[in-house]
């Protein structure tokens, strides 16, 4: 079964509003793995980030979402990885609320990314995938902080979703290794 990122985005959205916009502080800095290649790290005091599960796109193709925030709101960049070239293109970021109306999400799935990262994943099930460059151009396109095509060849990367220095890296060649073993992407 394959969990799209329509339903990560779902998820992130009930759970941020279950809490409704009163974090309580991280008790200590931590990090913890999660599913495929997923990963959270919490801050010292308020807030996380980290990588959602990998999740396959097929032919090659590997998706993931970087995330930063709180439960009162967080932001979302999505890693595109081609396993057979050993590139991603990074792209985002969008900021969703804790708890939205259905007015809200419904606003929220008109704006450039939430319409870039449905395209990139009906192009997935339609077998005729947008390419690196042609996602990254979308992405600029749309004025998105983060639109770049990265190499995930033996090298771990910083994200930020704001104009910040990075607080962690992440291994985007990860998903390539677990669902593409025999790929240059998986060879680093």
């Amino acid at each position: 079964m394959k969990v799209g990122i329509p339903t990560i985005l779902a998820f992130c959205l009930s759970s941020a509003a279950a809490v409704a916009c009163s974090p309580a502080p991280n008790e200590r800095a931590y990090s913890e793995k999660n599913g495929i290649c997923g990963v959270t790290h919490f801050a010292n005091e308020y807030g996380s980030e980290g990588l959602s599960d990998a999740i396959d796109l097929g032919k090659g193709f590997v998706s993931q979402l970087f995330y930063d925030g709180t439960a009162c709101g967080n932001a979302h960049s999505q890693i595109v990885s081609d396993c057979s070239k050993a590139q991603a293109v990074v792209f985002g970021p969008s900021s969703y609320a804790g708890a939205m109306t259905e007015e809200e999400e419904a606003i929220l799935a008109s704006e450039p990314f939430a319409v870039l990262s449905a395209s990139v994943e009906s192009s997935a099930a339609s077998a005729q995938h947008l390419t690196l460059v042609e996602i990254k151009e979308l992405a600029k396109q749309a004025r998105m902080i983060n639109a770049d095509i990265v190499s995930i060849s033996g090298t771990v990367i910083g994200i930020s979703n704001t104009t910040r220095e990075p607080e962690h890296a992440y291994d985007f060649s990860c998903g390539c290794k677990h669902y593409y073993p025999n790929t240059a992407g998986a060879n680093s």
